[in-house]
C-alpha cells in the first residue's frame, strides 16, 4: 500500500472517532503515584471509560507503570500511531501538545 492511501486512511479513522465524539483532550496526562488504582480513576474522572488509546507528549515512567496493567488500555507516541490503533480503541485521549502534532501529522 502506498504512503497516500495509509495517511488517506489514518485521516479517515481519526475523522470518523471525532464524528462519534470519541475524541477527548486533556490538560496533561500524568499519574504521579504510579498507581493503576490512580489511572482507572483519572479514566473515570475524564470520561474515557476502560477501552481507549492513550496518546501523551511527554511519558513519565510511573504514567507508564500505572496504565501498563489496565486491559484494554494503550499508550501509543502520536509519531507511531496507526490506523489499526485508532479503530481498535473506542476513545482516544490526548493532551494539549499530542494533538496538535497528531493533527499536523496528518
Amino acid at each position: 500500500i502506498n504512503k497516500k492511501v495509509l495517511k488517506l486512511a489514518l485521516r479517515r479513522a481519526f475523522s470518523e472517532r471525532i464524528a462519534e465524539d470519541s475524541v477527548i483532550i486533556a490538560d496533561s496526562i500524568s499519574i504521579d503515584s504510579g498507581k493503576t488504582k490512580d489511572a482507572a480513576a483519572f479514566l473515570k474522572k475524564m470520561g474515557a471509560g476502560s477501552n481507549v488509546l492513550i496518546i501523551p507528549s511527554k511519558l513519565s515512567d510511573k504514567t507508564a507503570i500505572a496504565f501498563r496493567n489496565l486491559p484494554k488500555v494503550e499508550i501509543a507516541d502520536y509519531k507511531s500511531v496507526n490506523t489499526y490503533a485508532i479503530l481498535l480503541r473506542k476513545k482516544i485521549l490526548f493532551d494539549k501538545d499530542s494533538a496538535q502534532n497528531f493533527i499536523t501529522r496528518i
